[in-house]
């Protein structure tokens, strides 16, 4: 009776680990997507009927455009979530913008700008200065030009 009952353990125990790896084997299936590319090839097999031509290609084909689908929809996700985020982010800086008016703060973006420019005095002196630069650089060209005119047997050594 013993040995009966043991065996029984034993077949259970051999069942719970059976069953695990069933479940794990189930898990990574579903995880890859390969059953439920499966699952559509069944499907559209149902509804077109059999093919007349090869079933592997028409199965490689099925699976082919099962994975499209798949990758259009996860990116369609993917800038969904995106743009969600962006205008989360959005709506957090109008928020803060309004918080910041209403408490009477400078905008900071503003400040930035009033610190960065230069004095206007600062800027007439540097227009000044280009246009001499620009004419010095003319003033050069011409005097080299002058002399290529006043020695023509120069130029022919």
């Amino acid at each position: 009776m013993d040995d009966t009952l043991d065996k029984q353990q034993g077949n259970q125990e051999q069942n719970n680990e059976e069953k695990h790896i069933l479940e794990q084997k189930q898990q990574i299936l579903n995880n890859s997507g390969v059953l439920a590319a499966y699952e559509y090839f069944l499907r559209r097999l149902c509804k077109d009927g059999f093919p007349s031509g090869n079933v592997y290609e028409y199965a490689a084909q099925a699976v082919l455009k099962y994975e499209k689908k798949k990758q259009a929809e996860q990116f369609r996700q993917q800038t969904m979530a995106k743009s969600l985020a962006e205008l989360q982010l959005n709506e957090r800086l109008k928020a803060q913008l309004q918080a910041s008016k209403i408490d009477g703060k400078a905008d900071p973006k503003n400040d930035k700008n009033e610190k960065n420019k230069s004095p206007q005095k600062g800027n007439k002196d540097q227009k000044e200065k280009n246009p001499q630069d620009k004419n010095q650089g003319k003033n050069d060209k011409k005097d080299t030009k002058a002399q290529d005119k006043t020695d023509p047997k120069q130029k022919k050594k």
